[in-house]
């Protein structure tokens, strides 16, 4: 599995908010329009950051689609998430 999906995927959510907002209206919908696998579908979907972070992904890039998509009251969820063990 590579990372580039993903961080594709998160960069489209932070750079373009009408990505943003249909993400948040029907992530599947917009997570069809990206070659991901099974597993990183399920990260997006379930916005697993602490998964994604532990495969490589850019944690700044995780942090800005993270306030994207919650807005900032959303950052001590992500730190959270961040914090928990991943398995």
């Amino acid at each position: 599995m590579s990372i580039y999906t993903l961080e594709r995927v998160l960069w489209d959510l932070h750079a373009k908010p009408e990505v943003a907002g249909n993400f948040r209206r029907d992530a599947e919908a917009v997570l069809n329009a990206y070659p991901l696998t099974d597993d990183e579908r399920a990260m997006m979907q379930s916005l697993d950051v602490r998964a994604m972070a532990d495969r490589g992904v850019s944690q700044m890039l995780l942090f800005i689609s993270w306030l994207a998509l919650n807005g900032p009251a959303g950052g001590a969820e992500y730190m959270q998430r961040m914090n928990k063990i991943s398995h």
